[in-house]
């Protein structure tokens, strides 16, 4: 899950479309951005939902390949995650 700070004027979905591709070589749309989960601030760390737009990732990420890797929503969810991301994971089936 890459996280990142914003620019300055950059949306959450901007901010996260480049730090995914930064780290990982992806690129991502970061156009579902997810509100706060029920209980939740909302001033909360905003999260986004990314969709892959590449099959594979450029040469570029920042990360070496043993720190990228997929994992199924179960273990995901195992994860310190935010509350809005938790609640997303929950509330859908991989495709």
């Amino acid at each position: 899950m890459p996280s990142g700070t914003a620019e300055l004027a950059e949306t959450p979905g901007a901010t996260a479309e480049r730090v995914v591709y930064e780290l990982t070589g992806y690129l991502v749309d970061g156009t579902e951005p997810l509100g706060p989960a029920a209980g939740e601030s909302p001033d909360a760390v905003p999260a986004v939902v990314c969709q892959l737009l590449t099959d594979s990732p450029s040469g570029g990420a920042s990360l070496p390949d043993g720190q990228i890797r997929w994992v199924p929503f179960a273990e995901a969810e195992r994860d310190a995650l935010p509350p809005a991301v938790r609640h997303y994971l929950q509330g859908h089936s991989p495709v």
